[in-house]
């Protein structure tokens, strides 16, 4: 190999060759990189602590420190084989996409890495919201423990169900997705329940509507309906019937009504928690009666269809106006919970405290027992009622504390002459 001499030219010639790779570089990812190795060699340098800049919601949102939304992006790693690795896939590969596949697009290269940054920190947010739910929990076990019955089994079921598409058990499609010309003409008439389990195959969406159903649902359940799960399980059958009868019109009907049914949940939550403060995605803090627009506002960027939501507000505003704003209004209530539904519930998990219905001794309680209605209908022969009697008029005094009677003072009765 011919040695070059003079050792002055040997550096001239890298040196220019060296500065015409940097001019050849496409700008977006000279940019980027540039930003990247200054920025690590300021902490080389020991100009600042990277802590100073990494991603910290609760200082971005507290302290309002919105650099660091921007700037953890720019440092890779110390010195080291990791470090120079990142620069080199971002020298070959990324400069690759930047010179072919978006030559003169560099907006459009531009805008793909603004979607990536936007992307990964609604990740990292629902991330860790999830993280901090179940951190409140010693063990995953005693959080699904702690969740209540119709969220988890819905929750459960919908995560099956996916679950079972992944391994290829079964084609939704062409098994339980609602179409109404095999409910009619084929009897299959488990597709009006089974399409609400399938909320979309394992992707990003399937696991923000699971957090949807964790968050929002459960805070709903524990919240406005605690001690009231017949009228919760109603409130979502009623939200499926209704999306059942919007989905005869062509123009609204899709195959799986499940994503409508979750967003629904959304409507109702910013319904109930009107002035609740709420970080939506990690982007921005807001109001709770606003949550359900600012996710159909984020759904419309990203380019995901609208429809489901829409029909989720749809029922979910009918089910709100005619149990709240109607019957307030003065309007007769004629939406309470069929008593069949109490009667589910209380075969299920006891008899809750509105229930029309008696406690079955036969649901799944823990403790179970003889119990008494106070002064309830029992079967006594006639001398033991009147034993019953003299004994109470002897032994319950007018002025005596031991009756147990709250209010006293001489009655008269209705008609009598004074």
């Amino acid at each position: 190999m011919h040695k070059l001499q003079n050792p002055s030219l040997a550096l001239q010639i890298a040196m220019s060759t060296s500065s015409e790779y940097y001019r050849s570089l496409q700008p977006v990812s000279k940019t980027y990189g540039v930003a990247c190795v200054m920025t690590r060699a300021a902490f080389y340098l020991k100009l600042y602590n990277p802590w100073k800049i990494a991603l910290d919601y609760g200082l971005v949102l507290k302290h309002f420190q919105v650099w660091r939304l921007i700037t953890n992006f720019f440092f890779l790693d110390p010195f080291s084989v990791e470090f120079a690795w990142r620069l080199i896939m971002m020298a070959n590969y990324g400069v690759s996409l930047d010179r072919g596949t978006f030559n003169k697009r560099t907006a459009d290269y531009l805008w793909m890495l603004i979607f990536g940054a936007v992307t990964f920190g609604i990740t990292s947010s629902i991330a860790a919201q999830t993280t901090s739910c179940i951190a409140a929990m010693s063990t995953p076990s005693e959080y699904y423990r702690s969740l209540p019955p119709v969220s988890k089994t819905y929750g459960v079921a919908c995560l099956t169900a996916t679950a079972a598409f992944y391994l290829q058990v079964y084609d939704p499609r062409t098994s339980i997705a609602l179409d109404y010309g095999h409910v009619f003409k084929r009897l299959q008439v488990w597709r009006l329940i089974t399409n609400f389990f399938f909320l979309g195959p394992f992707s990003f969406r399937f696991a923000l509507r699971l957090i949807i159903i964790a968050k929002y649902g459960v805070s709903l359940e524990k919240g406005t309906f605690d001690k009231r799960t017949a009228d919760y399980l109603w409130m979502l059958i009623f939200a499926a019937l209704s999306l059942l009868v919007i989905a005869v019109v062509p123009a609204f009907s899709t195959p799986f009504m499940g994503p409508s049914l979750v967003f629904m949940l959304v409507y109702i939550w910013g319904r109930e928690y009107p002035n609740a403060r709420i970080n939506v995605y990690g982007v921005v803090t807001l109001k709770g009666f606003y949550l359900p627009w600012a996710m159909l506002a984020l759904d419309l960027i990203f380019g995901a269809p609208l429809m489901p939501d829409i029909l989720g507000m749809v029922a979910g505003h009918l089910y709100y106006f005619l149990t709240v704003p109607h019957p307030l209004a003065g309007g007769k209530y004629i939406f309470k919970t069929p008593l069949w539904v109490h009667k589910f519930v209380a075969y299920w998990e006891g008899t809750q405290i509105n229930a029309p219905v008696q406690r079955d001794p036969y649901a799944g309680v823990s403790f179970r027992g003889r119990s008494y209605r106070l002064n309830g209908n029992q079967t006594r022969t006639p001398e033991q009622a009147q034993t019953r009697r003299e004994t109470e008029t002897e032994t319950q005094q007018p002025n005596s504390p031991e009756g147990g009677i709250a209010f006293r003072g001489t009655s008269y009765r209705l008609g009598d002459a004074h």
